[in-house]
């Protein structure tokens, strides 16, 4: 083989996978969901800018595949094509080594494989909060994912109820169960959208006087990317109290 030709095989092999991805940036900033498209039929790459993914939780009715790569820290997602409602957007949780959590809106779609990159917040900014902010958000997500996973923290009751709550017009916010934990009480409730209409979703509408945490699973992203409920679907939605509120 000549050294012109091994240079030319070199040059494809190190080309190729850099190629084969779509890269998008996702900017961890803020306390609410990051959203992301990915594909249906292709491996999707997610990792952590300058940091690696210790945990990754998503569905659990079969509809993805998660591939973990230990060495890299970076996991691959892949969507079972023969699942009912593949194109349905998810939520996936990640943690990563430093104990950051993130929660991730996929709506998958018929493209090429995607690369996800998270940019966390700088150490710097998270350095200057005060210890006991991180350890109370830290406790908050921990709240919220035992109730989307069905389990029952230590030193915390549950109690199966159901109720409905306002909300608003042309929907049905119903409780389904809800944790007392010391300090906080966790609510878990079914959000459907018995309009003919379409309802646009901001996890920030739902806080208010008392409520610390406020978790909406299972959003929809339509054609102009904002996150909504379709006429007939229903959602969960998890809301973390503070108990002295009630």
């Amino acid at each position: 083989m000549s050294r012109a030709f091994r240079l030319l095989v070199i040059m494809i092999m190190t080309a190729a996978p850099a190629s084969a991805w779509a890269v998008q940036i996702l900017d961890a900033n803020g306390a609410g969901s990051l959203a992301a498209r990915i594909s249906n039929h292709d491996p999707n790459r997610i990792r952590i800018a300058g940091g690696f993914i210790s945990m990754a939780v998503g569905p659990r009715n079969g509809r993805i595949a998660i591939e973990t790569n230990d060495k890299q820290g970076q996991i691959f997602v892949r969507l079972n094509e023969n699942a009912p409602g593949k194109n349905k957007a998810f939520t996936l949780f990640l943690t990563d080594a430093k104990g950051r959590d993130y929660t991730l809106l996929l709506k998958p779609a018929n493209i090429s494989g995607e690369s996800l990159i998270i940019r966390p917040r700088p150490d710097r900014a998270q350095s200057k909060r005060p210890v006991g902010v991180e350890r109370r958000e830290a406790r908050l997500k921990r709240l919220v994912r035992a109730m989307a996973m069905d389990n029952v923290p230590r030193r915390c009751t549950l109690s199966e109820e159901s109720r409905r709550a306002p909300l608003w017009k042309g929907t049905d916010f119903s409780m389904e169960r809800s944790m007392q934990c010391g300090d906080f009480s966790v609510e878990r409730y079914r959000l459907s959208n018995t309009s003919d209409k379409e309802i646009r979703l901001a996890e920030q509408e739902l806080y208010g006087d008392g409520i610390a945490a406020v978790s909406v699973e299972r959003m929809h992203l339509n054609h102009a990317g904002v996150i909504s409920l379709e006429p007939g679907r229903s959602t969960m939605v998890i809301i973390v109290r503070e108990s002295r509120h009630g």
